[in-house]
């Protein structure tokens, strides 16, 4: 069984660097925006819950809806969030991210 990262690196085909084309969505947008929008908001809780396991999200969802410490998170970038993390994910981690988000068209 992979675990979330594999299949994240499994849909990258080898990219190495980010890119950031204009009108589509990115490690530079913030968690906020993200979870606003359904496509990248699904893919954003998707990898977080693979990564922290169940009951930590909805740890999460509830300081979310609550307004606490999650909801000052939604004003920063992937980017940001990745760097807070430091060691925690492989360095690879960003561009990986990016790509799948990348695919996604801003309204």
């Amino acid at each position: 069984m992979r675990n979330w990262f594999e299949e994240l690196a499994a849909g990258a085909d080898g990219v190495q660097e980010l890119r950031f084309p204009e009108g589509y969505y990115s490690v530079q947008d913030s968690l906020g925006d993200l979870l606003g929008n359904p496509v990248t908001g699904k893919m954003i809780m998707d990898m977080m819950t693979a990564a922290m396991g169940k009951s930590m999200m909805k740890m999460a969802e509830n300081m979310v809806d609550g307004g606490g410490r999650m909801g000052m998170l939604q004003g920063m970038s992937i980017d940001l969030l990745l760097q807070f993390a430091g060691d925690k994910f492989p360095p690879e981690t960003k561009v990986l991210i990016n790509e799948q988000l990348i695919k996604v068209k801003k309204n």
